[in-house]
């Protein structure tokens, strides 16, 4: 019954409904964000006056208001999208996916550390999904899903899946990327068409309204070299090993802050949240600026070649020990951010740590940054820690392309399948599973300190 010609049409017709609604979603929160966190982060008194002040400011703010409201929109928002996605009748609450949005703002305005999919991901995905559930309400015909339609086709789970997919895209302005992340972060030995093919029109949907509205996206690479012709395979492999180990680092070291946090669940929840603002702003003010945030400007100095940019103050060194004590401290003070219980994300700096390690090894080899080879081996560090952090080789070779240039396909490539084959079922993610598993078992308690 469920492969019915007419039954075909109507899945296609409902993904092509949520894909434009994930998509035009995607596109305007994706864009208020970026103005309101650089609104916050210019114009914002606390943030003036001290960053020690702020992060404060700014974990009393999600402490004592927005996580009381709802506590199940702390930490990282991915691991609430694969509950959400696992379970054939997961939901994703509204009033987290709404209070989500500011959660995530103060958190990287006020001197936190993270990334945006994460967060926006999970808030698009949620109110991707709350369309669909008035949907299937006013339109059962075309929405409702009852004996006739496989599991497989169950339209609030396409819902969440398209929201994702467009908030990744916007993010990186990566729409196939963007789809592949989405499906492939579910489960990483399979790719589902049933799941993939909404995505990829969700995806599509979000940067055509993109490029219709003018808005570039938040995070972005500059690239001097786009025709690497003679490729350095040896440092390329260097490259795609070290990821591996780099990633199997960064979830044991989330690993061991969650647990220590989980020892003190039952103590007050604010608390928590104001030790990881300021020990994440704390290290801002230590080594460099733009550790703190999204570090999206890092970003760009890291794949241009403007290592000096880079210096730290107290630091005699410069060149590859300079970048790995950088993207040592960006794990650290992404990883104390999100255990502690604010908002904000993974994959953005994880992007960031491989590529500075990436480009510490050219420099360690003596290539001359910005040059082909110097970019093939940042672009080998993105998708190699990518890959071995979350288990998505696929979607992480494809992002490095889509974000640099499809002319990086080799290292890119070779260093995904060598990041995920080093740190194989080894992510991060899943330890954010248990942690957020842990909390929800605890959310009274946690609900009457204040916070999630």
């Amino acid at each position: 019954m469920a492969s019915r010609p007419e039954l075909g049409a109507n899945f296609l017709f409902r993904w092509a409904i949520q894909a434009t609604v994930a998509g035009a979603l995607a596109a305007a929160l994706v864009r208020a964000f970026d103005v309101a966190l650089t609104f916050l982060s210019t114009y914002t008194v606390l943030r003036a006056v001290h960053p020690l002040v702020g992060a404060a400011g700014a974990a009393i703010v999600a402490g004592l208001f927005l996580y009381r409201l709802a506590p199940g929109a702390a930490g990282e928002g991915i691991p609430a999208y694969l509950d959400a996605i696992r379970d054939r009748d997961g939901t994703l609450p509204f009033r987290d996916t709404i209070v989500k949005f500011p959660a995530a703002v103060i958190t990287l305005a006020f001197w936190g550390s993270g990334g945006l999919v994460g967060p926006l991901g999970r808030v698009v995905s949620g109110l991707s999904q709350t369309v669909t559930f008035g949907l299937q309400r006013l339109f059962p015909r075309f929405f409702a899903d009852h004996e006739l339609h496989s599991d497989h086709y169950h339209a609030p789970t396409t819902a969440a899946i398209s929201g994702m997919a467009a908030a990744v895209a916007a993010i990186f302005h990566a729409p196939i990327a963007g789809a592949v992340f989405a499906v492939e972060i579910i489960q990483s030995d399979q790719l589902r068409y049933h799941q993939l093919f909404p995505a990829i029109l969700s995806s599509a949907a979000t940067v055509f309204f993109m490029n219709h509205m003018g808005w570039s996206a938040p995070i972005t690479a500059v690239v001097t070299a786009h025709d690497p012709k003679a490729l350095a395979i040896i440092p390329i492999l260097l490259v795609g090993l070290f990821s591996g180990f780099i990633g199997r680092f960064y979830t044991a070291l989330y690993r061991t802050m969650a647990v220590r946090v989980g020892r003190y669940r039952r103590q007050r929840s604010t608390i928590r949240l104001l030790a990881g603002m300021l020990i994440a702003a704390s290290l801002t003010l230590l080594v460099h600026p733009a550790i703190g945030g999204t570090s999206s400007s890092m970003m760009r100095m890291v794949s241009f070649g403007d290592v000096d940019a880079l210096k730290i103050a107290w630091l005699p060194w410069g060149g590859p020990i300079l970048l790995l004590v950088l993207l040592f401290v960006k794990m650290v003070s992404n990883c104390v951010t999100v255990a502690s219980g604010m908002s904000a994300g993974f994959t953005g700096p994880a992007a960031l740590v491989g590529m500075m390690a990436g480009a510490a090894v050219a420099l360690l080899f003596g290539y001359e940054t910005g040059g082909h080879t110097y970019t093939s081996l940042v672009v080998a560090g993105f998708a190699g820690t990518l890959a071995s952090t979350m288990n998505i080789p696929l979607a992480a070779a494809i992002l490095a392309m889509e974000v640099f240039s499809p002319a990086f396909g080799v290292p890119a490539g070779v260093a995904a399948i060598l990041g995920f084959q080093t740190a194989r079922y080894n992510t991060i993610y899943d330890t954010a599973l248990e942690t957020r598993r842990g909390a929800v078992s605890d959310s009274d308690s946690d609900q009457a300190d204040g916070a999630g």
